[in-house]
C-alpha cells in the first residue's frame, strides 16, 4: 500500500486477516525499517491484523515534503492523520525505541 499524507508518500503493508480486534500497527525505532517487524508480524499475522509503514524515522526510502515537521509531537500528528486516512477509528500502536 503507498498513500499520500501532508508529509510525503508513505509506504507499508498489511498483513493478516482484517478481523474484529483492533488492528496492530507498528511504529519502528529510529534509523529502522518496517522490515524490523517481519519476524513478529510473520507470527502474529494469521490471527491478528499487522500493518506495517515506511515512518520518517530516518530509513524511510521516500523522502518527506519540504517543511514536514518531523519533530515528536509532529511524527505523532503523522500517525493521527495515517490512521485516519486508512479509516481506523481503534488501534493498537506497537513501538520499541523512538518509535514507541
Amino acid at each position: 500500500m503507498s498513500f499520500e499524507t501532508s508529509f510525503g508518500t508513505l509506504s507499508g503493508r498489511d498483513h493478516g486477516p482484517d478481523a474484529v480486534a483492533p488492528p496492530l500497527v507498528f511504529l519502528q525505532g529510529l534509523m529502522s525499517g518496517a522490515d524490523v517487524w517481519s519476524d513478529v508480524v510473520s507470527q502474529l499475522a494469521p490471527d491478528r491484523r499487522c500493518i506495517t509503514l515506511e515512518w520518517p524515522f530516518g530509513a524511510h526510502p521516500r523522502p518527506m515534503r519540504s517543511g514536514a515537521d518531523l519533530s515528536p509531537p509532529g511524527l505523532a500528528r503523522l500517525v493521527i492523520e495515517v490512521l485516519d486516512r486508512i479509516g481506523l477509528e481503534r488501534a493498537t500502536l506497537v513501538g520499541h525505541d523512538s518509535g514507541a
